[in-house]
């Protein structure tokens, strides 16, 4: 997956992923996410950093609608300690369905002092 998204990726200079939660995370046991983003941080010759966390639990998506998914997101990622990478910041995900997880990424980045930022996601779900 990594590699069919490698030649579409826009110019970055780190790359950075939309953190799961940790229930997703013990349930699944991996961050399909962080999973991309760390098998194409190489290809790309970038490296990978965990800039994001969720501040608390969220209700599941799927069976929300735009405006539902942009409340329940709102506030929800934080930026991690540590300083933010100057320069573009290439946030990955795996699926995006309405754009309202990138949002809340994209806030909580911007706040932190990201001075830009590329949205790539191997999917798109309508």
């Amino acid at each position: 997956m990594a590699a069919r998204m490698a030649p579409v990726a826009p110019p970055a200079d780190a790359i950075t992923f939309v953190p799961s939660s940790p229930k997703a995370l013990a349930q699944r046991g991996f961050d399909p996410a962080e999973q991309l983003a760390r098998a194409l941080a190489p290809l790309l010759g970038l490296p990978c950093r965990r800039l994001l966390r969720k501040a608390r639990e969220t209700s599941d998506q799927a069976a929300l609608g735009r405006s539902a998914r942009l409340a329940n997101l709102r506030d929800v990622f934080v930026a991690a300690r540590g300083p933010i990478p100057q320069g573009t910041i290439l946030l990955v995900d795996d699926v995006m369905t309405t754009g309202a997880t990138a949002h809340g990424c994209a806030r909580a980045l911007k706040v932190a002092g990201t001075s830009k930022l590329e949205v790539l996601t191997f999917a798109r779900a309508g």
